[in-house]
């Protein structure tokens, strides 16, 4: 069994894991596209090809092209943008026997719409921080005393830390959400800011403070809740997590059972999804998600869990043990160079 990761980008680890996992399992390759040509994942696949910009409209042609060529049996993207692409083609992939492992497009729509997702999370009995939407709600907001300083201002639709910003007065938040809007509007975000109205790509949030973790909530290939990572955030960098420790923490794993919850209401489940929280007197707010392996996701491979076996088995039709969701607490690592796989 051959399996394609989509958008590889820097997570070259993600090759080695999935390498062992077929290995363990009866064999395969493992194959990376990315649009950028220098990335550290070609030189450690089976075989690297660079794939169109996903917003170009061969691309998904191009990915159907290389499945049939190289007898893929399964696709899994790791990057935001890829996510609503390739579910909403879904039936195109299967038609050529190819699994997209990937949450259904309704879910990743509303994980990467971080305004939307608020609501809906706060809706689900979930603590999320006060927002507002464009410069103008932001301002009412303040003047109501339902937002305070210091903001956080982010893309509405983004990815990483992009174009994300701490405003600490009127005149910051100001040229950081015009800043941001241009921004966008001059980047690759603009076709996931399609469709909002102008003035409201941008958001605003209250600061958040307390000790961040981050979590992996993990489905089955038919959605079904198969378990929970949970790792201390100790060091971030350009907003990848650089050093954790894992743990476990009942508040933790009782949130993480309300977004598989709140988010199945939307659709099927696949795969992971990457949450970030911070718990503030002892509350945990949700601020930020992804519908897809996150940048924290080693730290608990390196602990004892392996998520990619457990999709290897899943779709070989094998049977999945829970030990490949749990994790040793209290283990401390730094990403690294053996990490990355470089």
């Amino acid at each position: 069994m051959n399996v394609l990761l989509t958008s590889c980008g820097r997570r070259a680890y993600l090759v080695r894991y999935f390498k062992e996992a077929l290995k363990k399992t009866g064999g395969g390759k493992v194959f990376c596209v990315n649009s950028d040509p220098v990335s550290p994942c070609a030189s450690l696949c089976d075989k690297f090809s660079v794939a169109p910009e996903i917003y170009d409209e061969g691309y998904v042609g191009f990915l159907l092209d290389f499945c049939k060529t190289n007898a893929v049996s399964a696709i899994i993207p790791l990057l935001d943008l890829d996510l609503p692409v390739l579910s909403a083609a879904r039936g195109d992939f299967e038609k050529a026997g190819v699994n997209v492992v990937v949450s259904d497009e309704k879910v990743t729509r509303l994980v990467s719409d971080k305004f939307d997702l608020e609501s809906v999370l706060e809706k689900a009995g979930l603590f999320v921080p006060e927002t507002a939407c464009g410069l103008e709600d932001a301002l009412e907001k303040l003047r109501e005393g339902y937002l305070s300083y210091p903001l956080i201002v982010k893309p509405r639709r983004g990815t990483g830390s992009i174009e994300t910003y701490t405003a600490e007065n009127g005149e910051e938040l100001r040229f950081f959400m015009n800043r941001a809007e241009k921004k966008i509007a001059g980047n690759y975000l603009k076709y996931e800011a399609a469709g909002l109205p102008g003035g409201g790509r941008v958001i605003a949030q209250r600061l958040v403070k307390g000790t961040e973790y981050g979590l992996d909530i993990i489905s089955d290939l038919k959605g079904n809740f198969a378990g929970t990572l949970a790792r201390k955030k100790i060091r971030m960098r350009s907003g990848e997590t650089d050093a954790c420790v894992t743990v476990s923490d009942p508040l933790l794993t009782e949130t993480a059972g309300k977004i598989y919850d709140a988010l199945s209401a939307f659709g099927t489940l696949r795969g992971l999804i990457d949450a970030d929280v911070i718990v503030e007197d002892g509350k945990a707010f949700v601020i930020d998600m992804n519908a897809r392996f996150g940048g924290g996701y080693p730290f608990s491979q390196s602990a004892g869990a392996d998520v990619p076996l457990a999709l290897v088995r899943w779709l070989r039709g094998l049977d999945v043990g829970a030990d490949l969701f749990s994790q040793r607490d209290g283990v401390t690592a730094a990403k690294a160079p053996e990490i990355y796989g470089i």
